[in-house]
């Protein structure tokens, strides 16, 4: 099966401790396939959340929602990156 895998550009988020954030990736599969998310240097404490066979539109999501707590401003920035598999590839 030949599938691709899409995922639209995310441009740069600003929040400060105690911002609610709610925002997400926006991902496709050519076949409607279940996604998996892998995210990376992502603030702790603030959950990533998915759900792998439900498309709205033509897209897959998954994001960050959440309150930034304190621990998060220790490391401040942070560059997160968001990668998307259908498992095939």
């Amino acid at each position: 099966v030949n599938d691709t895998v899409t995922i639209l550009p995310i441009g740069p988020q600003s929040s400060q401790v105690g911002d609610f954030v709610n925002f997400s990736a926006q991902t496709s599969s050519t076949h409607s396939l279940p996604l998996q998310y892998t995210v990376q240097g992502a603030p702790p404490g603030i959950p990533f959340g998915f759900a792998p066979e439900f498309y709205f539109n033509g897209y897959n999501f998954g994001g960050f929602s959440g309150e930034i707590p304190l621990i998060a401003a220790q490391s401040s920035p942070y560059h997160v990156t968001i990668t998307a598999t259908n498992g095939l590839n």
